[in-house]
């Protein structure tokens, strides 16, 4: 709710998304978590995902230059640093999960809170040979919206830090089924469904569809309630060397639409986009 209030500001309810969303966080903050910083489940894997649900809107309105619990001193804590067992991973605290993504957790925060501390702390962590090993390929990812037109999305893959080749699946799960079509562009069944246009495509060297289970919202239900039920995927698959950067550029448009089509060139680090789509063609830099 709030997430939606930040990014489309100029929807007709968005200030009172944003106001709603930010006001029934800041309850579950007050109502979660003990004044020293600890999820009140006592419980690590609790207290990262209780961390993840409140950061996912903070980040969207530190980054929009919007008020946010980054600039609030009482809710910075070091508690997930303090805790942590000589070998570098988090206890099994209340939890089955005696793991090491914590430094993902804190180096999000701290982008914001440039604590010295923690900063020592997360430099540790990644430099931990486990951590090191899992971390591979830094991926940073773009999107645009055309308002009632078309979705534009940038993925850039870095893995300068990686010592070995990886396989990249960029992936789209849809209810309908999906079918490749010419130029590794897939679409679905549906009214009006989906066209998925990507740039690049010599650098595909497969598009992989299938169906697997997943809990989404796939008919309406008074409660909202997620559904667990067979839905389609489509991954288009390229490779990545050690030392390298790889890209997907993915227009995804409504099905309606016939000549959905982009490409791409890198120019000076930045990508000049050429979308068509509903009869029009425009030209977009993404930085």
């Amino acid at each position: 709710m709030g997430g939606v209030g930040a990014l489309l500001p100029e929807w007709e309810v968005a200030e009172d998304w944003l106001e709603m969303g930010q006001q029934i966080q800041e309850v579950l903050l007050l109502n979660q978590v003990y004044p020293d910083g600890f999820q009140k489940e006592i419980c690590t894997q609790y207290h990262k995902t209780v961390i993840r649900s409140f950061a996912t809107l903070q980040m969207i309105l530190a980054r929009r230059g919007l008020s946010s619990f980054y600039d609030t001193e009482p809710f910075r804590t070091r508690f997930l640093a303090e805790i942590l067992t000589p070998d570098g991973f988090t206890p099994a605290i209340n939890s089955a999960v005696y793991a090491q993504d914590w430094p993902a957790f804190l180096a999000s925060g701290n982008s914001f809170f440039k604590d010295p501390v923690l900063q020592w702390h997360i430099d540790r962590g990644y430099h931990h040979e486990g951590y090191l090993r899992s971390k591979g390929v830094r991926h940073e990812r773009t999107v645009l919206l055309k308002k009632g037109r078309y979705f534009l999305i940038y993925d850039l893959l870095d893995a300068t830090e990686s010592e070995e080749a990886h396989t990249l699946r960029w992936t789209l799960r849809c209810p309908d089924e999906l079918r490749e079509i010419e130029n590794r562009m897939v679409v679905s069944t549906g009214d009006p469904g989906i066209r998925l246009a990507p740039a690049w495509s010599d650098a595909i060297h497969d598009v992989e569809i299938g169906w697997g289970p997943s809990m989404v919202p796939l008919i309406y239900r008074p409660d909202m309630s997620a559904q667990k039920a067979q839905v389609c995927h489509v991954r288009f698959v390229q490779e990545i060397d050690a030392g390298a950067q790889a890209r997907f550029l993915v227009l995804m448009v409504s099905g309606e639409c016939q000549d959905g089509a982009v490409r791409g060139e890198v120019v000076n680090g930045e990508i000049e986009a050429t979308v068509t789509a509903w009869g029009e063609t425009e030209r977009i830099v993404l930085k």
